[in-house]
Formats: C-alpha cells, structure tokens, sequence
C-alpha cells in the first residue's frame, strides 16, 4: 500500500446526487474506474483535536475505487470549510489488494 494526500481532477457521471468517480487523473496520468468497491463519510475529528466543535469536524466523501488495471485507490471529496476538493489517499496493487 502507498499513501498518498494529493489532489486529482475527477469526473462525475451527470445523473447521480453524489455520484463516484468514474475517472479520475492524477500526475497527468487518467486512470478510468471500473468499479466502486466501497463508499463511507467521515465525519469524525482530526487525531489531537482540543475542541469538538463542528467547525473542526472533517467532511469527506471516501470512495474505494477499482481501475481498469486492476490497481485499488482509495480517493475522497474534501467538502470542508464549503470548497469541493478530491484527494488520492492511498494505493494498492492489484497483488496487495485490501479488505473491503
């Protein structure tokens, strides 16, 4: 597993409230997404955080994507503060896949 906390462009299917990405670029490279394995929010406080208040809360979006390739990346939508950024988390290849 790789980690990683950098921004990709993505693209969204047009006919869903929040859809998954269905392809996304990252480094220039465009990875196209074959299937979603897995989707959660994390609405929970950053580790250390003094107040839990709701302007500390994270609001994110995870999503578990497979690529085309077979490799598993695990990508969020960062909705905090009112912006809308999407992030690359991590990375498995397709001979270290993680549990779902």
């Amino acid at each position: 597993m790789e980690l990683y906390s950098e921004r990709i462009e993505v693209e969204l299917p047009q006919d869903q409230v929040l859809p998954a990405p269905v392809v996304f670029t990252w480094r220039g490279q465009r990875y196209e997404v074959r299937e979603t394995v897995r989707r959660w929010t994390d609405t929970g406080f950053p580790p250390g955080a003094k107040r839990r208040s709701w302007l500390e809360r994270r609001h994110r979006e995870y999503f578990r994507l497979r690529t085309e390739e077979g490799a598993v990346w695990e990508v969020y939508l960062d909705r905090a503060g009112g912006r809308r950024a999407w992030f690359l988390s991590r990375r498995w290849g397709p001979e270290e896949l993680p549990d779902s």
